[in-house]
């Protein structure tokens, strides 16, 4: 079915990406540079090869695992993939200029190393996070218009946590997931309202699509360690950041078949809570994945994170949905959210106990834990005002929102297989009919039995009287049956003695159809008893045929002349 051009202009999206990549080549071209040769060359060599295989992980992370994991929606797979690619480079690019006017603008040049790359690249997460909230139901320049707003303030909510309060997050707990979920929440609020999405025919999975999103899950949990120890201070917290991260997620992995395994009487498992609880465990250990913590600390941590991550999505997103109808459809809140609140409280407690030999520690042990507390509480506004604000700027018309009957559909953004011979949206009426006329399978006709009495009256003895005598005729279903059914409403007009089954009018159809080349109707006459009514039995029209007003039926107006309800 091809899609009007009102529907989805088509020319805003290549338009927004077409000005901003040139926009953005002049500006690399007139202030962005490369670092100086350096005279220690054997410190930079180490540098780079010590960043640059967890830059790969968190890149094939990002790109394929997260891609996948999306994937969950049967019919959006080319979508999800294509826009989590789409957003990931975009994203990362605005975040490069914003963060080299920030900070890193001297004397007229940013100089641009894999550090700054590296950091723009986990700006460009929260982004890929905040977009599961409205995922399938936003178009591609809503999403591209929801990372420009967001990125932004993702930089400014980063520099008052980490540089201002000195809050400890390296794995980004604060930082990333929290800010993430409950911007995308806020967009989501924003742009629904109060109305309550009902469940989408297209987004129910499939066992493919959930085996596919489950691949995509077993990828991240690889190469989560990488994401969080990877700005980490090489040594003993780079060591403790990924063996706590393996830990937590283990942990995580095993709570999360033992909780969906008990929430069902009969103890199978949800394929939607192995994709996300397993990697529950990573989004709440980051935050003192660094951190002087016992590996037990990590085993518990991991396990309560995917248990709430479990109890979420089986009660807690109902009950959201139905008291503030807010709409997640990845359920961000239950992987992001909820185990990011659950590891920022662990931090607090984690910096009353902890010793002095923490790094970044300050002298007081009360003020770090007020400052990870502080932290946690500058995420959650400012993540949610922004989102807010967003999703009010996401309802331009402009913006082409999709309607609601093509959520969830590449066919909406990408010329698929099966469309390759559907006709263009310039095509005639008549050539799109011919279209899918050929491009559907022809299937036997299929006959309709209409009564020449009146068919809604039962065959059946009544409390009327007796059942009336039948006399049934079969149309060919179908648009050029319409020329026989005419005909037999004209024999069946009031005062017309003449019947389809009776007289010359049978011949005569037959002949019509005949040199149409379509079936003709096959008459099955009825007999009466003689003597009933005074008549001989055969022949006669059934009383009651000329005032015949039944309801609609596939699309068809009540009539009163004929009884071959479709």
């Amino acid at each position: 079915m091809a899609v009007p051009p009102s529907t989805y202009p088509r020319r805003l999206l290549p338009l927004f990406l077409g000005l901003f990549q040139t926009a953005l080549l002049l500006f690399f071209a007139l202030f962005v540079t490369y670092d100086e040769p350096s005279a220690q060359v054997e410190d930079t060599g180490l540098v780079v090869y010590s960043i640059f295989p967890f830059f790969q992980d968190i890149q094939v992370m990002l790109v394929v695992g997260l891609g996948l994991l999306l994937t969950f929606l049967p019919r959006y797979g080319f979508s999800s993939l294509t826009h989590n690619f789409l957003l990931l480079n975009f994203s990362m690019q605005w975040a490069l200029v914003l963060q080299g006017l920030l900070h890193h603008l001297h004397q007229g040049q940013i100089h641009l190393d894999l550090h700054k790359l590296l950091v723009s690249e986990f700006a460009a997460v929260t982004v890929l996070i905040s977009v599961g909230a409205v995922l399938g139901r936003a178009s591609p320049c809503q999403l591209l218009v929801m990372a420009a707003c967001e990125i932004p303030v993702y930089l400014a909510s980063e520099w008052v946590i980490v540089t201002y309060l000195g809050v400890l997050d390296v794995g980004g707990t604060i930082t990333i997931h929290i800010f993430s979920c409950y911007f995308g929440l806020g967009v989501s609020k924003a742009l629904f309202r109060a109305t309550q999405q009902p469940l989408h025919p297209k987004e129910t999975p499939t066992p493919g699509s959930d085996l596919m999103a489950l691949v995509g899950t077993l990828i991240l949990w690889v190469f989560w360690p990488s994401f969080v120890a990877v700005l980490c201070q090489p040594g003993d917290a780079q060591h403790r950041a990924i063996l706590n991260t393996l830990l937590a997620m283990s942990a995580s992995a095993i709570t999360t078949v033992v909780a969906s395994s008990l929430l069902h009487r009969d103890g199978k498992l949800s394929p939607g809570h192995l994709q996300n609880g397993s990697l529950a465990g990573g989004v709440a250990i980051g935050v003192v994945a660094d951190m002087a913590v016992p590996p037990a600390a990590a085993l518990a941590l991991g396990s309560l994170s995917a248990a709430v991550c479990v109890l979420g999505f089986r009660f807690l997103t109902p009950l959201l949905g139905r008291k503030l109808t807010l709409h997640d459809q990845c359920g961000i809140h239950n992987l992001h959210g909820l185990p990011g609140i659950l590891g920022a409280a662990a931090s607090v407690v984690a910096v009353l106990l902890a010793s002095k030999d923490i790094s970044g520690s300050q002298p007081s042990q009360l003020s770090p834990a007020l400052c990870q507390a502080a932290g946690l509480a500058v995420a959650l506004g400012a993540s949610l005002l922004a989102g807010l604000l967003t999703g009010a700027v996401l309802r331009l018309p402009c913006l082409a929102r999709p309607p609601q009957r093509l959520c969830f559909d590449d066919s909406l953004y990408f010329k698929i297989q099966e469309q390759a011979e559907s006709p263009g949206p310039d095509s005639s009426a008549e050539e799109g009919a011919l279209a899918l006329k050929e491009q559907t399978p022809q299937k036997p006709p299929i006959f309709l039995a209409a009564r020449c009495g009146c068919a809604h009256e039962s065959a059946e003895p009544s409390e009327r009287g007796p059942a009336r005598p039948l006399r049934i005729a079969l149309f060919p279903l179908g648009a050029e049956s319409r020329r026989h059914r005419d005909q037999h409403r004209h024999r069946h007009r009031p005062g017309s003695s003449d019947t389809i089954g009776a007289g010359s009018a049978a011949p005569r159809i037959r002949e019509s159809s005949r040199s149409a080349g379509i079936p003709a109707p096959v008459a099955v006459p009825a007999s009466r008893p003689a003597g009933s009514d005074g008549s001989s039995g055969t022949g006669a029209a059934a009383p009651g045929a000329a005032g015949c007003r039944s309801g609609r039926g596939r699309g068809e107006e009540p009539h009163t002349q004929a009884c071959a309800h479709l």
